[in-house]
């Protein structure tokens, strides 16, 4: 495979320089590939200042390569999906090249890269395997293609570099996790190294696989809920705490065994002595007091009336 700058934006062209590759920001939602969204990728007249014509060609190995352009960004890559024909019918052959996110993507995101003998290249898919090249159809639209033989006027491409590449996202790539080994079918024996954990100081692994997401959700959850539990334990422990003081501080109370009694004192009784000719004693009223019945009054002096001295008048 022909050495390619990754540190350079090249130009994909026809081999009289007229038509470009064109890959477009991955926007395009028609239900009409296997990639949802994707952006199209065609043949369009050549301009070197097209951010649409500007193309990364990053070497994964000696053998294979992704390919961005600059307008797409770095997460969406050259790749090939199953494209329904005018009918809605999906035939054999009808794999176009699409630019699509690294996520929705899997070994198609790869590309090999061939020389014929005139110093032209062809391109070879990963997914397709060396059986089928990319091939563009005349009117401005590719197709996978299984006639390879030699010559091919629409499988001849030119490569151009234009200008460098000042972005340090553009210094590595991403990949989703079975990327690799689909890879290695396609390739030689270099390519099984080609995965998403290469030891490259340059490659970038932050793509999952449904697994790996999986046990990440699941490790976060059990952090999560234990968390949570330390967190209710904490708060227990200092309830307990709290009730404990208010228990030590709060007075004893007692209850009383019975309602207190109320005893009435004994009425104190006093015997009025009898007085002469009365039989029967009465209780003694401290307020008032009789005299005996049979008893009259007694007048000064005794029974007579006596007159007080004074003048007579006669």
């Amino acid at each position: 495979m022909a050495n390619f700058d990754d540190s350079k934006w090249y130009q994909i062209s026809t081999p009289g320089d007229v038509l470009s590759f064109v890959g477009t920001p991955a926007n395009t939602e028609d239900n009409t590939t296997s990639v949802q969204p994707y952006g199209p990728v065609f043949l369009r007249i050549s301009n070197s200042t097209d951010r649409e014509q500007q193309w990364q060609i990053y070497n994964v190995n000696s053998t294979t390569v992704v390919m961005r352009t600059r307008a797409s960004g770095p997460d969406n890559y050259l790749s090939a999906a199953v494209a329904q024909d005018d009918d809605g019918e999906v035939n054999a052959g009808s794999t176009k090249p699409i630019m699509g996110n690294y996520s929705l993507l899997d070994s198609s995101m790869f590309w090999h890269i061939g020389a014929w003998s005139d110093g032209l290249f062809w391109l070879e898919n990963a997914q397709n395997g060396s059986s089928w090249h990319l091939n563009h159809t005349g009117n401005g639209y590719f197709r996978m293609s299984s006639n390879i033989t030699a010559p091919q006027t629409g499988q001849r491409f030119k490569f151009t570099a234009l200008e460098d590449i000042n972005n340090d996202k553009y210094s590595t790539y991403s990949a989703p996790g079975i990327a690799a080994a689909a890879t290695a079918t396609a390739s030689s024996s270099a390519t099984a190294t080609a995965n998403t954990s290469s030891t490259s100081k340059r490659q970038k692994t932050d793509g999952l696989t449904a697994g790996g997401k999986g046990a990440v959700g699941a490790a976060a959850g059990g952090v999560f809920l234990l968390i949570l539990g330390l967190v209710l334990l904490w708060r227990l422990k200092k309830r307990k705490k709290q009730l404990a003081r208010d228990a030590a501080l709060e007075p004893p109370r007692t209850e009383l065994a019975q309602e207190a009694q109320i005893s009435e004192l004994p009425a104190t009784e006093k015997t009025v002595p009898e007085l002469p000719g009365t039989a029967a004693s009465k209780f003694y009223d401290e307020k008032r007091s009789e005299l005996p019945v049979d008893t009259a009054p007694s007048e000064l002096g005794g029974n007579n009336i006596s007159e007080l001295p004074g003048d007579s008048r006669k």
